[in-house]
């Protein structure tokens, strides 16, 4: 995997008939995934706590299970949180990518209160993970790497992240 050098967010739609670049939909995750599952980031149902419990991609696609805990307390923090996968666009010359995501689109899910998170049936890929709200946007970075969250999808492959330490956002 490349590594990421310098990282810029840019928002392809903020909002609907704001314009954008024209690129393809990425597909949402399914909602086989228990107990966490895609959902509107205004008002997501309860997601409980624990390990998910992840089943196999459909074929030709790749899922992903993680944890994202706070570099300052060591903890998850007590809110669901949507998280978004941005794609990463190359720039030339050199290992710089532009992130592009819009949250119309975008693959989706929800972090539950124990940081937990499940992405399914998510086209093969590298992606950026993308904490997104209509007040707030940022790219995740490892707290011990400096270096941005991505995670490699692979067809027919379930992804284990294991545990992340992140800035978790404060509400």
């Amino acid at each position: 995997m490349k590594k990421v050098g310098f990282v810029l967010l840019l928002l392809t739609i903020l909002l609907a008939g704001c314009g954008g670049a024209d690129e393809t939909p990425i597909p949402s995750p399914s909602s086989s995934v228990s107990p966490l599952t895609q959902s509107s980031p205004v008002q997501p149902p309860s997601l409980g706590s624990g390990p998910p419990v992840v089943a196999p991609p459909a074929s030709g696609l790749g899922s992903a299970v993680g944890r994202l805990l706070d570099y300052e307390t060591g903890q998850a923090t007590t809110q669901e949180l949507p998280l978004y996968l941005g794609t990463l666009v190359p720039m030339e010359p050199g290992d710089t990518f532009v992130i592009s995501m819009s949250p119309t689109n975008a693959p989706m899910t929800l972090m539950n209160v124990d940081g937990y998170f499940v992405f399914s049936d998510i086209e093969p890929g590298t992606y950026a993970l993308v904490f997104w709200t209509p007040m707030s946007t940022w790219v995740f970075s490892n707290s011990e790497t400096q270096e941005s969250v991505v995670i490699t999808f692979e067809a027919n492959q379930i992804t284990e992240l294991g545990e992340i330490i992140v800035d978790l956002p404060n509400f």
